[in-house]
């Protein structure tokens, strides 16, 4: 399943809250992924939330809020707001052009493709230490977009899409290919960032305020003329609220074993995906 990620979306919802909360409030993690987002990237992604692409709302109307989503082609919306609450949305809209127009060709014979010469602003770079490759593109701005294969089984946890984009950026060695190929892509997902509920922000007046809605939207589209990336972020925040209680959830395929004391190795493993998950019945009958 594809996965998505715009951390600059959610920066640009916390940088509008504060225009609320005031400027010199504080945001203050209360898990492992909301430490590494604030001292890992949202620092780094202040000066995204002012670009022209970026368009943000603060309102105490749930309503408002899903309107100025709605109006921009979104359909997440938040729910009705309760007690002391406001909400805070972002959309970015990044539309991009190939330096010029690439043929249209097939992947696999089946998927419909886009063609670049090198001679159209399309190069490759070898990545040694892991053999991989980055196709970089650039097109009729200051932006370029680069595309790697990657196994998405090493992306199952918040901001690693991120993480390996900015690791790969400026990394390897050009190679020389006359040509690249790349699916067409038509992708609309919702993304999860629940992982940012209850990060709290302690206003000017020494006031908490904590996440308790979040909800993001993402939309990429690329053909032979170029790209356009949309996200819709959405948070609503409440004041006062308490923290809940620290849960650890297993919601992905896991894997497990049977050990016992005295014997090395284990008795028994299995690896269970989603399609076993279900209630066995009575433990006892064969």
């Amino acid at each position: 399943m594809s996965k998505v990620e715009c951390l600059s979306g959610i920066v640009a919802c916390m940088m509008k809250a504060n225009d609320f909360l005031g400027k010199d409030c504080r945001w203050i993690e209360k898990n492992k992924d909301q430490w590494q987002f604030l001292h890992g990237f949202f620092e780094k992604l202040k000066s995204a939330t002012s670009i022209p692409e970026m368009e943000s709302i603060i309102s105490r109307s749930a309503e408002e809020i899903n309107a100025f989503l709605a109006e921009r082609g979104f359909s997440i919306t938040l729910d009705p707001f309760q007690g002391d609450e406001f909400g805070v949305a972002s959309v970015l809209d990044l539309l991009v052009k190939w330096q010029e127009k690439g043929e249209r060709t097939k992947v696999l014979d089946i998927y419909d493709a886009v063609m670049l010469k090198s001679v159209q602003g399309a190069s490759v770079r070898r990545i040694h230490e892991s053999d991989s490759y980055v196709v970089t593109v650039d097109t009729q701005g200051d932006d370029k977009v680069h595309m790697m294969m990657v196994d998405d089984n090493l992306l199952d946890v918040p901001m690693s899409l991120t993480q390996l984009a900015l690791d790969m950026t400026k990394k390897g060695e050009p190679d020389f290919y006359e040509k690249v190929i790349f699916p067409m892509i038509d992708l609309n997902v919702m993304t999860d960032i629940n992982w940012l509920l209850g990060m709290v922000a302690v206003d000017e007046d020494g006031s908490d305020w904590a996440v308790s809605q979040a909800k993001q939207q993402n939309k990429l589209r690329l053909n032979e003329f170029g790209a356009r990336a949309q996200s819709a972020t959405a948070m609503g925040m409440l004041r006062g609220m308490a923290v809940p209680p620290t849960v650890f959830t297993i919601d992905k395929p896991f894997l497990i074993w049977f050990t016992r004391s005295g014997i090395e190795m284990p008795l028994f493993v299995a690896h269970v995906t989603e399609e076993d998950w279900k209630d066995p019945g009575d433990l006892e009958t064969v």
